[in-house]
């Protein structure tokens, strides 16, 4: 009897025992937070592509924020959709892709994690498909990787509660010397994945980078931008892009030739129509940026997959410096990316 009254009279007066951050704190563990994460049915991995005691199951997840919501495999870290609203507040697809795992297995190097440990694997882009064990938290997921028993890779993925935002943030440890590179490759298209070549034309791209790749004789190097015409520090129409004869396969911008500690902001790409725009903020030295190539599979919903119907914005680490490509046993190998979604009020 003395504990129920103890108990009534606490839960009475509890606004006089607790300060007011700590009610709030309270409530919102008892309400729940705006994220959800929610598993999809598995798909499954064609016995080629399993070796040995390794799991067949392809697992794929639903992150859930108030303003945007992503879908993604355990296969290379696919994000498979993301759906975000335009001016209207109608909600489209971003991602260029497949329906099922036979379209990412037919067509590899359309997206997902490219993990290279030469300079030879990152400028060529040849994967084998891997399967990350992903591990479930309260507000994000964490995939782990053990790569050829050299390299221990884990990344998360997580959304902002406020911001139409994903964070991936991907740290490594390697047991001996070893050139490291992590892409994480998305084809996006703001006015939804099915407009194709014609919705990109639509679309504005900024890069603040002030070097960029050039290729000669098989002889690879970095030049400056100034008076180029692929310096897009000033934004250009992707349609003006697409004819340029320098951009006839895909380059490396320079934003900085260092690792931040923080988000340096790397480009911006918007939609005139949809008014939707992706900025991209990262801790890596470059970004590769392309435009899409055919692929011998239809996309999402019999979508053909034409040329130039997404483009890529790929954080990618320096050809030309050992310093910063070469991780070392004891080093922590770190590779943060914000991707941050709105849409433009002008």
């Amino acid at each position: 009897m003395i504990t129920i009254r103890v108990f009534i009279f606490l839960l009475l007066n509890v606004q006089f025992i607790l300060s007011e951050d700590s009610i709030q704190s309270i409530f919102k563990r008892q309400s729940g937070n705006a994220l959800q994460i929610t598993e999809l049915d598995h798909w499954t991995l064609p016995p080629k592509y399993v070796k040995n005691g390794d799991d067949n199951k392809v697992r794929r997840f639903r992150l859930e924020s108030p303003q945007m919501t992503i879908e993604m495999i355990s296969l290379d870290l696919i994000i498979t959709s993301i759906n975000i609203p335009n001016q209207k507040n109608e909600m489209s697809d971003v991602v260029l892709g497949f329906d099922d795992i036979n379209g990412y297995l037919r067509d590899s190097s359309f997206s997902g994690a490219f993990v290279s440990l030469s300079p030879k694997e990152m400028q060529h882009e040849k994967k084998t498909p891997r399967n990350w064990n992903p591990t479930l938290k309260e507000n994000s997921i964490v995939f782990s990787l053990l790569k050829d028993k050299t390299v221990l890779l884990n990344a998360e993925f997580y959304l902002s509660e406020t911001e139409e935002e994903l964070t991936v943030d991907i740290k490594g440890i390697v047991s001996k010397p070893t050139f490291m590179n992590i892409g994480l490759k998305t084809y996006f298209n703001l006015a939804g994945y099915e407009t194709g070549p014609s919705g990109i034309e639509g679309h504005v791209v900024q890069i603040n980078a002030n070097e960029i790749s050039e290729k000669s004789g098989g002889e690879f190097r970095y030049v400056d931008l100034e008076e180029n015409d692929l310096d897009l520090r000033i934004p250009q129409t992707l349609d003006e892009i697409i004819f340029k004869e320098s951009l006839k396969s895909g380059r490396y911008f320079i934003v900085d030739r260092s690792i931040s500690e923080f988000h340096r902001f790397v480009g911006r790409v918007s939609h005139t129509d949809s008014k939707r725009y992706l900025e991209v903020y990262s801790n890596q030295p470059a970004v590769y940026f392309d435009l899409s190539k055919e692929s011998k599979s239809n996309g999402k919903n019999e979508t053909k997959l034409e040329k130039n119907s997404g483009f890529e914005m790929k954080m990618v680490t320096l050809l030309d410096n050992d310093q910063i490509s070469n991780i070392n046993p004891g080093d922590l190998y770190t590779h943060t990316i914000k991707y941050k979604f709105g849409v433009d009020e002008f």
